[in-house]
């Protein structure tokens, strides 16, 4: 493998600004990830977490999930008052998501590495958090890989209209077996293949709870390299929590106004926000008695359970009542989920997406006032993975990287106008030019007869573009057919670089690869790619 940087223009002004130019969010962040690393490490590692408590609840789990050696070794070293934890964390996607959630996974592996080889005054241990108290279905029943012919395919478990549980409390069906044979098909051959396919069979089986798929898959990649899994839906999380739970519940007017007040402030500085909370909503889901997971909002001194059949009040003592008994009922929202982390583990560092870290800048006054500090906000490892049949075909167009980055949307149509129809793109704009400056000088003598006939103006200009464009397509797709062997290779790198015009892994699935490449693709990715450069990271495998 090899290893190329792109410095690529960031969508997100405030996630850039935090990889290049920190002191413009400085205040909102606690400490940076390229400093203040041992004020950092002192502060979170003189906590008082219940360790004991937590890593028997993790050695629990990580056994049942028959987690390799070193996993368990970890865990040892997590009870010790001198060891601190590199978390990160995502939802379980099935088969393990798109990309993005398994280079969070060894991004923490590989900065809790990094760090220990700085710090030796303390341990890390790399930690995952299971985002599965959420409901939303919708976000985790699918994956996407490309086939034989260089298709993207997607995998999809049938949607649940109506069930409201937390995926936690949630098996995976009977049609999951389709989706196995369906990987049969589309997957390439390979002397890997089968010992893949049938290690993820075995985990991904009917009746199976999608939370322990996700956790012994995870174990199945990463947990030779000592990866920790926490499943934190367990009822014994539930009442290490509750002292959280209560504070955001108690303080939930002062969470509404912390939470406009730095709203306020990011948006003064030019940052969109990334989280709303709405008017008298909580931190707090809680689980009714046929196990949807709602809402908790406040009016006064009772509490709205927004059940989405049924939505009913509990009194402020019955609720408080219900967490003191069933703790395990209570999740955190978005908001809260990141400081409950940091409240039951000796984060030293989470390793977050680009979306992550714009939220986390809300989270400040949160964190000070249910009296948690924060700890490093770490931006996980950005990759594309180019494999050399990809290599060649971007060699023979000759366009650089950042411009195939750049213009991925737009690739085809741009190469047919440069190779083709320049003359006529420049024919095309100054037809609409002329055309809509003689209806606006036509404008300006109809608007002194009647004011009214703006709307029948606009809409005349509307269909002029229209038209334009329709004329315009057709003569792109008649462009198209005299290059069509250039253009469908255009479009395979589209594919695999840019699935549905998105970054490569914010869509495929690791199986691509790993049915390739075998299991022996992660470490020499893990040795490949860096921990230190935030750049975008092209790996040439």
């Amino acid at each position: 493998m090899e290893l190329f940087n792109l410095r690529l223009k960031e969508p997100q002004k405030l996630f850039c600004d935090y990889l290049y130019r920190f002191e413009r969010v400085e205040p909102f962040f606690a400490c940076h990830f390229t400093g203040d690393w041992e004020r950092c490490l002192e502060v979170r590692g003189s906590g008082d977490y219940p360790r004991s408590a937590l890593v028997e609840i993790l050695r629990e789990q990580n056994r049942g999930w028959e987690a390799p050696e070193k996993v368990l070794r970890h865990l040892e070293r997590l009870s010790e008052t001198n060891t601190l934890a590199v978390v990160t964390g995502q939802q379980a996607g099935l088969f393990g998501g798109p990309l993005y959630t398994f280079y969070k996974a060894l991004g923490a592996v590989k900065l809790a590495a990094y760090l220990q080889q700085r710090y030796r005054q303390w341990q890390f241990v790399p930690l995952f958090w299971m985002e599965v108290n959420d409901s939303d279905y919708r976000e985790i029943n699918h994956c996407h890989l490309i086939d034989l012919q260089n298709r993207l395919v997607t995998l999809q478990l049938p949607e649940m209209p109506g069930d409201y549980r937390s995926i936690y409390l949630r098996e995976l069906p009977q049609e999951v077996e389709a989706l196995h044979r369906q990987l049969e098909e589309i997957t390439f051959p390979s002397e890997f293949k089968q010992h893949i396919l049938q290690t993820l069979q075995h985990y991904y089986r009917p009746g199976v709870s999608l939370a322990d798929a996700f956790a012994r898959w995870l174990l199945f990649l990463l947990g030779d390299l000592g990866l920790v899994v926490l499943n934190p839906a367990d009822p014994r999380v539930g009442e290490l929590a509750k002292p959280l739970f209560r504070a955001a519940l108690q303080e939930r007017e002062a969470v509404q106004e912390r939470f406009r007040e730095i709203n306020r402030k990011i948006q003064e500085r030019g940052y969109p926000v990334q989280v709303n909370l709405e008017e008298n909503q909580t931190l707090v889901f809680y689980e009714t008695a046929d196990q949807s997971r709602c809402r908790v909002d406040f009016q006064g001194s009772s509490f709205r359970i927004r059940h989405p059949r049924e939505p009913f009040h509990l009194d402020s003592e019955a609720l408080f009542r219900e967490l003191e008994t069933s703790p395990h009922k209570f999740s955190p929202n978005v908001a809260l989920r990141p400081i409950l982390q940091d409240f039951l583990l000796p984060t030293a560092a989470y390793v977050a997406g680009p979306a992550e870290v714009n939220y986390f800048a809300q989270l400040g006054s949160l964190y000070e006032l249910l009296q948690v500090r924060p700890p490093v906000i770490y931006p996980r490892p950005r990759l594309t993975l180019i494999e050399k049949k990809i290599q060649r075909l971007v060699h023979k167009f000759g366009i650089d990287y950042v411009r195939f980055f750049e213009e991925r949307e737009s690739l085809v149509e741009n190469y047919l106008r440069q190779h083709t129809g320049a003359e006529i793109e420049q024919r095309f704009q100054n037809l609409e030019a002329t055309m809509l400056h003689s209806l606006q000088e036509l404008s300006e003598v109809l608007l002194a007869i009647d004011p009214n006939l703006q709307k029948a103006l606009d809409k005349t200009a509307g269909s002029i573009r229209n038209s334009l464009d329709k004329l315009r397509g057709r003569v792109n797709h008649s462009l198209e057919q005299r290059l069509q062997t250039e253009v469908q290779q255009l479009r395979r790198i589209q594919t695999y670089l840019f699935p549905q015009g998105k970054y490569q892994e914010r869509v495929l699935n690791i199986l691509y690869f790993l049915t390739k490449y075998g299991k022996g693709f992660i470490p020499e990715l893990y040795f490949t790619f860096s921990i230190t450069d935030v750049h975008h990271q092209l790996v040439l495998i």
